[in-house]
């Protein structure tokens, strides 16, 4: 316990020194715009170089009533609210330019004003801080923030389905992975009783994700032909991409023959997008034939794009192919930008963690190694925490990492299996001398919730 505590402290230490780095200059630069937005003035003489609330917030301030919560709050909304909402949101590339926005946003849920909050976020931050920052973080922030005691405080059933659907994304981007299924069911239960497929397409977009990152491949991959089944009935827009959805779940299955027909026919849609571009190499990679042009396009197309998420995917990949061709410093080089772009998001990468770890390892950092790896849950420590585990003498904990990493790649039994991470993960078994977990087999009566009754509504359009 002492070694476990006394690690995160010292990460703790070199993650405060990077920050404190980091932060002065977003301290000045807040200041600045405090300033010459009005809000305080600096009193630059030498016996005192302070800085003060202008006059007017302090007015503000004197009839504030500290015990009255409710009406502090709706007097700094009332202020924030007369402040002009930035025009130009293709310049806002760091959370401090939305500070205004976020100043308002606190007060008015501080006030309880959740239909304002909701009205607020979506027309001022949601396209914000998901296609611009890709905060995650705060996205869950200001839509849990619409709920008391577990009720979502939304009067409508349509905004309400908005927030279940866009609060499960978000959950699902941070690691919450059980909170994000329950409220992607909440939107799913809404977009079947009143028939809004496209949101449904939408939400079974996101359930699929989740269903992946529960290790759960049948229910990902029926999922994504329910999907596509869906698209193709209805028409709607999102058809190739819910296609792009099922490939990639066959390429996860090592089932190549779709992928290699579905890149080779839609090349126009494909080029044109950054995340189809990295399946591409994906699928490429698993095939042994990855190439380096073809990364260089995706990871390109998505800086072009500011799509973090997808820059994140890519340098994550390559660390692992460098690794593999035994480039430690560029792998190390490219798993650094990674874990960065997850820190900016908000997001939780437990691979990411672990790739680091393997890296330091191999440097014969062994102490940096072990507390990059205490920054991960022991339930998702898998095949790198296990190479990394060895390396450090921890014989025990190497086998349960390895033996984690099978459990979760034989997912839902052979034909329904991660086959990469299963091969390195048995690989990694047998050389180690360790058994091979007894698994059941694939069960094709497995429940899938929802399943059943899309699907009926599929096969009744169909019949028309």
């Amino acid at each position: 316990k002492f070694e476990i505590a006394y690690a995160k402290e010292s990460t703790k230490h070199e993650t405060y020194l990077e920050e404190k780095k980091e932060a002065i200059p977003k301290l000045h630069y807040a200041l600045t715009e405090l300033t010459e937005g009005g809000l305080i003035k600096w009193d630059r003489s030498i016996d005192k170089n302070a800085f003060n609330m202008h006059p007017v917030v302090r007015g503000h301030a004197k009839e504030i009533n500290l015990s009255d919560n409710k009406t502090t709050y709706k007097k700094a909304r009332d202020y924030f609210s007369a402040i002009p909402e930035p025009k130009e949101t293709e310049k806002i590339t760091d959370i401090s330019h939305i500070s205004v926005q976020l100043f308002r946003i606190h007060s008015t849920i501080g006030a309880e004003l959740y239909e304002e909050t909701l009205e607020f976020y979506k027309k001022y931050l949601h396209n914000v801080l998901t296609t611009r920052l890709y905060n995650f973080s705060y996205q869950v922030e200001y839509l849990k923030a619409l709920f008391k005691n577990d009720e979502l405080k939304i009067s409508s059933l349509q905004e309400q389905e908005w927030v279940y659907r866009n609060l499960s994304y978000g959950l699902y981007h941070i690691g919450d992975k059980k909170k994000a299924l329950q409220m992607i069911h909440q939107a799913i239960k809404i977009n079947l009783n009143t028939k809004n497929w496209a949101n449904l397409s939408t939400c079974l977009a996101t359930l699929i994700n989740i269903y992946n990152s529960l290790n759960n491949l049948f229910a990902s991959n029926k999922m994504s032909q329910l999907r596509y089944g869906l698209c193709e009935a209805f028409n709607l827009n999102d058809i190739k991409n819910s296609l792009r959805f099922l490939v990639c779940t066959e390429i996860m299955r090592g089932n190549f023959t779709m992928a290699n027909q579905f890149f080779k026919e839609n090349e126009e849609y494909v080029n044109n997008n950054a995340n189809s571009l990295f399946w591409k190499w994906i699928n490429q990679y698993y095939q042994g034939n990855a190439s380096k042009k073809l990364w260089d396009n995706a990871y390109q197309k998505a800086r072009n794009e500011n799509d973090l998420l997808d820059q994140r995917y890519c340098l994550t990949e390559m660390a692992i192919w460098k690794l593999k061709q035994g480039k430690i410093a560029p792998a190390n080089e490219n798993i650094n930008k990674a874990i960065e772009l997850m820190h900016i998001m908000g997001e939780y990468c437990p691979s990411c963690y672990a790739i680091k770890a393997w890296i330091l390892a191999k440097l014969n950092k062994t102490n940096q190694a072990k507390n990059q790896l205490l920054l991960i849950d022991e339930k998702d420590q898998g095949y790198y925490a296990a190479l990394v585990w060895w390396k450090l003498g921890e014989t025990a904990k190497s086998e349960e990492s390895a033996v984690r990493a099978y459990k979760n790649s034989w997912s839902s039994g052979p034909p329904y299996s991660y086959s990469s991470t299963l091969k390195k993960a048995k690989e990694l078994i047998e050389e180690k001398n360790w058994p091979i977990p007894k698994l059941p087999d694939f069960d094709a009566n497995l429940e899938i919730p929802f399943l059943k009754e899309i699907q009926a509504i599929i096969d009744g359009i169909e019949k028309k």
